[in-house]
């Protein structure tokens, strides 16, 4: 992010060494790609490393919503692409190159011979859990929602431990006896 904040900030100065020279039909890199190559190419690449899943293997996402949540990943770079039509062409090129560097990555990675050089295990396949039923989107919500409630209701639960905790340390200790042992006169 940082990266991109500087370059963002050297188009807009800018910086006269990204005005001219640029990067194939690109001459200028503190302006916009008017043919809207580079983001496309952007949101291509980013597609495939979402697909992919650079760092997690495959995107996903265990829990309610799973499916939505894998379902929505997939459309990030169509909502990303409007506003990388924006971007200084300098931005696309460094994120495109990037992206393309991730994807290299993955794929040199993926060879069975660097593998077992760098002594990188392939990935166990878990059994299958049995099918659960699908249910429907407004229970699927629900069932959510009460899992929600329930965390928050164990969350405060600690909460109220941890205070009672603290009180106990700063209090007197309770009375829990029917005379004061302490007194030189007792009623035995």
């Amino acid at each position: 992010l940082s990266f991109f904040m500087a370059l963002k900030k050297m188009a807009y100065v800018p910086v006269e060494s990204m005005t001219t020279g640029g990067f194939l039909w690109c001459t200028d890199l503190t302006v916009p790609d008017q043919f809207y190559l580079l983001p496309l190419i952007t949101s291509i690449t980013l597609w495939g490393i979402i697909e992919v899943g650079v760092d997690t293997g495959k995107a996903t996402v265990a829990g309610q919503f799973s499916r939505f949540v894998n379902l929505g990943m997939k459309f990030i770079p169509l909502v990303a692409f409007p506003f990388m039509m924006n971007f200084p062409a300098g931005v696309c090129c460094y994120w495109m190159f990037t992206n393309f560097v991730s994807l290299g990555q993955v794929a040199f990675l993926k060879i069975p011979a660097v593998r077992r050089y760098f002594n990188i295990t392939a990935k166990k396949k878990l059994p299958k859990p049995q099918q659960e039923k699908k249910v429907g989107l407004i229970k699927d919500f629900k069932s959510s929602l009460s899992n929600m409630k329930i965390a928050r209701d164990i969350a405060n639960r600690e909460v109220l431990d941890q205070a009672s905790f603290q009180r106990a340390g700063r209090m007197p200790p309770a009375k829990t006896y029917k005379y004061n042992p302490t007194l030189v006169d007792s009623p035995l």
